[in-house]
């Protein structure tokens, strides 16, 4: 998921008299500082902690929910994933449906193609009034990369493709994912306002996972072949211990934060024989491509947040969801996984 560091802008007050002059230095304000995270229970429903507190969240009472990305913007807190829902009789997956919750209150994303009934939402940014979600909408196996905005789908691609990140830039909309070429490879693709921008060569399968914007420049975060990488303004970068032994393991870059000149990536190290969700070796943390140690085996890194020198990140060590504070792992009550995490920070 994507995020953004709030500023703040302070003004100093002079003092100024006829027989002397004093400069008095301005006391700091104070600050809240909130940490939303988002993931989902034991249950598999959905689930919303703020700073360390299981929050209300309106969950179906049938199905299962599993949620990919959260955006906190005003008071208004969005958390966006699917749900999925089984028959009565068999326990065979029936439909999936798209969902976002904003503020605990959930409602369906609709399908824009006629045949796919079955829907992911993997990303949300919200940008000034506008809410956008990134995701990929199904018939059985075959899924369309989809960007809604304010609810209202457009599809990206034409072939098998996903929509995995979104984020907006002034009047630029930015999407990242991936689409299969006429040989069945994967390709990772930017898509900006709606037009491929940059993609690999589809030599190897290749997913761009997460986008972010920083200034002039474009990151994005993924993997080629069995590799984790990162991409600036299209020059890639292999990650730090990510291409030594991948006849044995498999890596992948998810989520991106930048946070001044450093930029962190999260993912995770699998055995081949333990390659699906959930079932990671090794939980990941890179900063500038250098890895950094988070506690814990069995182990996947879902979202990272940088805020005062503090490197936050989410995820689950077995089948419990954790925050990493600088490394050190805590557990978050009743939860199974962590996907996503976005803090605030205002003045008291």
């Amino acid at each position: 998921m994507i995020k953004k560091l709030t500023t703040f802008s302070f003004l100093a007050l002079m003092l100024i008299g006829c027989v002397s002059i004093e400069n008095e230095t301005p006391e700091t304000p104070e600050k809240q500082t909130d940490i939303h995270i988002s993931g989902w229970d034991n249950n598999q429903k959905v689930a919303y902690w703020k700073n360390g507190e299981r929050q209300f969240m309106t969950t179906s009472e049938k199905h299962q929910e599993r949620v990919h990305s959260m955006y906190v913007a005003g008071n208004d807190v969005y958390i966006v994933g699917q749900e999925t829902q089984f028959s009565p009789t068999i326990s065979e997956k029936v439909k999936t449906i798209a969902k976002i919750w904003k503020n605990g209150t959930p409602s369906y994303l609709p399908t824009l193609t006629s045949g796919y009934e079955n829907s992911k939402a993997f990303c949300v940014f919200v940008a000034g009034n506008d809410v956008y979600v990134a995701g990929a909408e199904y018939s059985g196996r075959n899924g369309l990369a989809v960007l809604w905005k304010n609810g209202k789908a457009t599809s990206l691609a034409t072939n098998r493709s996903a929509a995995e990140s979104v984020y907006v830039s002034g009047s630029d909309v930015y999407v990242a994912g991936f689409e299969d070429n006429e040989k069945g490879i994967l390709v990772a693709k930017l898509w900006k306002n709606g037009k491929v921008v940059f993609h690999t060569d589809g030599s190897q399968n290749a997913i761009f996972h997460s986008v972010i914007i920083s200034g002039t420049d474009i990151h994005l975060s993924g993997k080629e072949g069995n590799v984790a990488k990162t991409w600036r303004n299209g020059i890639p970068t292999i990650l730090n211990d990510s291409n030594g032994d991948n006849e044995k393991f498999s890596y992948s870059s998810e989520e991106l934060f930048i946070s001044g000149t450093d930029v962190y990536a999260t993912g995770a190290k699998y055995a081949y024989s333990t390659d699906s969700f959930g079932k990671a070796d090794v939980a990941l943390l890179w900063k500038n491509g250098q890895l950094q140690p988070l506690e814990g085996q069995e182990a996947y890194a879902g979202g990272v947040y940088v805020m005062d020198n503090i490197v936050y990140v989410v995820g689950g060590i077995g089948e419990e969801a954790v925050l990493w504070k600088n490394g050190i792992a805590s557990k978050l009550p009743g939860g199974s996984y962590a996907s996503s995490i976005f803090i605030t920070q205002v003045e008291k």
